[in-house]
């Protein structure tokens, strides 16, 4: 959650000072160690991801949420399809990377 807060108001800071232009949120992925195994995290991150992003993302290469490590992913995909569908409509999605 820390890492969506910063980004959006160093995005914003840099715009403002034409130093560099960030790419919108919905052209990125964020990438983790591995999936917690504790599903209300999960829910947190994912949610806090969905927020983040705020529209559909675009070119879908990579997962909205990347893992290096296969720990709990199983978890986390079952996460992701108990989600509300604006999630989906979003492309909110976990995998490795």
């Amino acid at each position: 959650m820390e890492l969506v807060r910063s980004y959006t108001m160093i995005r914003q800071e840099l715009k403002e000072k034409s130093i560099v232009i960030l790419p919108h949120p919905r052209e990125c992925s964020i990438l983790k160690l591995h999936a917690s195994e504790d599903p209300f995290t999960i829910f947190m991150d994912l949610g806090a991801v969905g927020s983040f992003i705020e529209e559909p993302r675009l070119g879908m290469t990579f997962p909205a949420v990347g893992y290096f490590g296969r720990n709990n992913l199983d978890l986390a995909r079952k996460c992701v399809k108990s989600l509300p569908p604006l999630y989906n409509r979003l492309g909110i999605t976990v995998g490795i990377i």
